[in-house]
């Protein structure tokens, strides 16, 4: 699980965006749509045991960013989402940036019963916000991350609200 996540982070932190046409994704049963001004920007079947895929909000200085990936399995909600976080830590402390992490809450995303971390930090001077859900859907371990800049919160609720509202298991 633990290179799974690994392999989550590098394609959220690395592998470079390419761009898609914006509207529904549908992949192996997930299913969510996305608005016009955001993009798919990349992509990624992780070796049959997964699946990554990121969104972002279009402009050269939008913030918005939505990621789902997925194991084909279904692994315990908070073990997941705690080596999500842990990866997160990582990744942005490589980075020179240090997060805030809420503690676990249960909840939903969507339908789904989930679990949840909401997390700070300043990318360059720039506040930013984030949440991480992980569920179950479809037979999978789906974590869903939300992140933006505070001052784009309006911006980029919409795309977050799109990818919520239609978000569902086929």
């Amino acid at each position: 699980m633990k290179k799974f996540i690994i392999a989550v982070l590098f394609c959220i932190t690395v592998i470079p965006a390419s761009q898609a046409t914006a509207g529904e994704f549908k992949m192996a049963g997930i299913v969510f749509s996305f608005p016009d001004d955001w993009s798919i920007t990349g992509q990624q079947d992780l070796d049959g045991e997964g699946y990554y895929l990121s969104c972002e909000k279009d402009g050269e200085n939008s913030s918005g960013l939505v990621s789902v990936a997925w194991v084909n399995d279904t692994r315990e909600l908070e073990a997941t989402i705690g080596e999500y976080k842990q990866g997160l830590v990582n990744s942005f402390g490589e980075q020179g940036f240090e997060a805030d992490f809420s503690e676990i809450v249960k909840t939903t995303y969507r339908d789904f019963g989930a679990v949840k971390i909401t997390y700070t930090l300043s990318i360059f001077g720039t506040d930013h916000t984030g949440a991480l859900y992980t569920f179950h859907a479809c037979g999978k371990t789906v974590t869903v991350l939300t992140q933006g800049a505070v001052e784009d919160a309006k911006a980029n609720a919409n795309g977050f609200n799109t990818v919520w509202e239609t978000f569902k298991c086929k």
